[in-house]
């Protein structure tokens, strides 16, 4: 894969700066087309929504919201107020993921979450 000239003119900058450069590098041009893809072939009624596990990065949220996914999946308030921060509203997450306390479950509920999975009797 061939790295954009945007990037390599960055890093080359950086280089010549002196010391040790640790980074990582995203580019969100992929998933950007995917999800206009996705989106552009799914029937009507079907959203597609940006598993934050896969990057919670906020550039990748950002990305994802204006490639025009319909909301985030999340697995914790920490990725719900990440999501609201990236300018998701909380009717546009969908709350995932085992051990939900009743403290986040009532949190969900007052928030408007669109979504909360029950994983089991005790989320109940």
């Amino acid at each position: 894969m061939r790295i954009p000239d945007k990037v390599e003119q960055t890093l080359r900058q950086l280089a010549e700066q002196g010391g040790t450069l640790n980074c990582y590098v995203y580019d969100t041009t992929p998933m950007r087309q995917k999800i206009t893809h996705l989106s552009a072939i799914m029937p009507a009624g079907v959203e597609v929504y940006y598993a934050m596990k896969a990057n919670p990065h906020p550039a990748f949220l950002q990305a994802a919201r204006e490639a025009g996914a319909a909301g985030i999946e999340i697995a914790s308030l920490g990725e719900a107020e990440k999501a609201v921060a990236a300018g998701f509203a909380p009717s546009r997450l969908i709350y995932t993921g085992p051990g939900k306390t009743p403290e986040e479950l009532r949190w969900g509920v007052e928030q408007g979450i669109r979504t909360i999975h029950v994983e089991s009797l005790l989320e109940a």
